[in-house]
């Protein structure tokens, strides 16, 4: 449906941005809409698979913008490929949680990872790359995985000359995001870009 009204608002080029295949039947949904459009319509619709999370494929899509912004032409496949799998390989995120029940019935983690932690009142340290969720820590109160956060980004940031982008999101906890991020931003020994505080998507959350 949201195909066929980009076709019929005179559109003749749509890009689709999915979160990271290994987590969500999206891209293959995304893939089989557009080559059931494309039988019936000449249009040209080019699907890809961020090979990340939502908060990872907004800042490779920031990148996707300038870059078609400095470039002032249309963004080759090529080009978009070669940003993907820079993001796919750089962009990690960090997330900690107070109940992993949310993650298992969005089915990102194993139910018996969740009741196991639920039990011992674990607070685990997640980690978001290359598409893919592993485990990063566990600790006994947030406070400590949210420490972890900012030891974890001062270790890997010491001493570089990159920019780095930093997006602090949350569910329902500005306030305990916002002093991570405060403690990023006062150490940091590199340029950082704050792309704000943001909401975390309805299956974390």
């Amino acid at each position: 449906e949201v195909y066929e009204e980009m076709i019929n608002e005179g559109y003749d080029r749509i890009l689709v941005f999915t979160i990271s295949s290994k987590l969500s039947g999206t891209y293959q949904c995304a893939k089989l809409a557009a080559d059931t459009i494309l039988e019936e319509k000449k249009f040209e619709v080019e699907v890809y698979d961020s090979k990340n999370v939502a908060h990872g494929a907004v800042i490779m899509l920031n990148e996707l913008i300038r870059y078609q912004n400095e470039m002032d032409k249309d963004l080759p496949a090529d080009k978009i490929n070669e940003i993907i799998d820079f993001y796919a390989e750089h962009a990690k995120v960090y997330l900690a949680v107070d109940s992993l029940d949310y993650l298992a019935y969005g089915g990102r983690i194993s139910s018996t990872i969740a009741a196991a932690g639920n039990l011992f009142g674990i607070k685990p340290l997640l980690i978001v790359t290359g598409g893919v969720f592993s485990e990063q820590g566990k600790y006994r109160s947030s406070k400590k995985a949210y420490k972890e956060i900012i030891n974890i980004f001062n270790e890997e940031a010491n001493g570089k000359t990159e920019d780095y982008y930093i997006y602090a999101a949350h569910a329902r906890n500005e306030k305990s995001i916002k002093k991570v991020k405060d403690h990023i931003l006062q150490d940091a020994t590199c340029k950082m870009i704050d792309l704000g505080p943001s909401e975390l998507g309805p299956v974390v959350s």
